[in-house]
């Protein structure tokens, strides 16, 4: 009886349909371009987040970005807590105390970033700086393409040493090799010992450390 009835409403279906041929096409036309809408919709979404977790997974989804923010300034403020509110942000002695209070921690590593002016001769150029250690050059994939890599021992000796990206010295005007050179990045001096591709150094940018 069921099947009766099922083979009665196709049949009844197919005829309607064929009877209507305009409003069929459209009808097919309609649900075919919403089916198509919606898988375009869904690759796009699948897309772009693979993107997303690619670029997360660069930088380590596991890592945590911890960034100190300048405190807002008050009229008020006297002399003695102007030199206080200048002395803003994380300190080598945080870094050790997060070693030591937080467990499950592999490494822990200090970044300065902050925007200053690098001049060479009379030419100057607005440039991210990285003041960071030597093992930041390892963990990141920043391979020096000439010259040599930061070092624990520029550290610990506080040598005022710098490795730039390629696509600095052109800006700068340079026109021989840069290593050896002494570039003024503020009011300081330090001298070039490396240079980076531009390719590794804009994909680290791109980590918003």
């Amino acid at each position: 009886m069921i099947l009766r009835e099922l083979g009665t409403l196709l049949r009844l279906g197919l005829r309607n349909l064929a009877g209507y041929k305009l409003r069929t096409a459209l009808t097919m036309t309609g649900v075919t371009l919403g089916v198509m809408a919606v898988i375009v919709m869904l690759a796009i979404g699948a897309g772009a987040e693979r993107a997303l977790l690619r670029e997360i997974g660069r930088l380590g989804i596991e890592n945590i970005i911890v960034n100190s923010v300048r405190p807002p300034e008050k009229k008020e403020d006297t002399q003695t807590s102007s030199w206080q509110f200048n002395r803003y942000g994380l300190t080598f002695k945080d870094e050790k105390q997060i070693r030591q209070t937080v467990p499950g921690l592999k490494t822990v590593l200090p970044v300065h970033k902050r925007r200053d002016s690098v001049w060479w001769g009379s030419k100057k150029v607005e440039a991210t700086v990285y003041a960071v250690q030597s093992r930041h050059m390892h963990l990141f994939n920043l391979e020096v393409t000439r010259g040599r890599n930061l070092t624990e021992y520029d550290g610990a000796a506080l040598k005022r040493v710098c490795v730039i990206r390629a696509g600095l010295v052109p800006e700068l005007g340079i026109l021989r090799d840069p290593l050896g050179m002494h570039l003024q990045v503020g009011d300081r001096y330090y001298e070039v010992v490396g240079v980076l591709r531009d390719q590794d150094f804009l994909g680290y940018a791109r980590k918003a450390l």
